[in-house]
C-alpha cells in the first residue's frame, strides 16, 4: 500500500498515473489517501481504497483519455438486494476538479485545506 509520495516513484506505472497521484497526495494530505500499488492492473491504472474498508474502491485510468482527463469506476463490496450499490459506477473523461469530488464522497476523504 502507498499513503505517500515518495513511494509513487517506485511504482511501475506511467507517467500519467504518477502525475494523478502526486496531485492526490497534495489534494488530501499524504496518509489520507490509500493506494493498492501491489495490485497488477493496467500501466496507466490505479485502485485507490476506502481506509476501513478495502472492498471500496476508485480504479482511475488514464488510458484512452487526454491529458489531465480520466475514467473511473467506483467499487462496492456485494451486499445483498433491496440496497442499490451492488453494482459498480462508471465516469469517462473526468477532470481532476471532479475526479477529487468522487474519491472524496466515495472513500470519505477530507481534502487537506479543509481538514486544517
Amino acid at each position: 500500500m502507498l499513503e505517500s509520495v515518495r513511494q509513487v516513484w517506485g511504482l511501475q506505472k506511467d507517467e500519467t498515473i504518477k502525475h494523478l497521484l502526486i496531485l492526490l497526495f497534495d489534494h488530501f494530505g499524504e496518509g489520507g489517501l490509500v493506494v493498492n500499488g501491489d495490485e497488477q492492473c493496467h500501466e496507466r491504472a490505479i485502485s485507490l481504497m476506502h481506509r476501513h474498508d478495502p472492498a471500496v474502491r476508485v480504479y482511475v485510468y488514464t488510458y484512452g483519455h487526454a491529458a489531465g482527463r480520466y475514467g473511473v469506476h467506483v467499487e462496492y463490496p456485494l451486499v445483498a438486494p433491496p440496497f442499490p450499490l451492488n453494482y459498480p459506477v462508471s465516469f469517462e473523461d473526468v477532470s481532476f476538479e471532479h475526479l477529487a469530488e468522487i474519491i472524496e464522497l466515495n472513500l470519505n476523504i477530507i481534502p487537506t485545506e479543509l481538514s486544517d
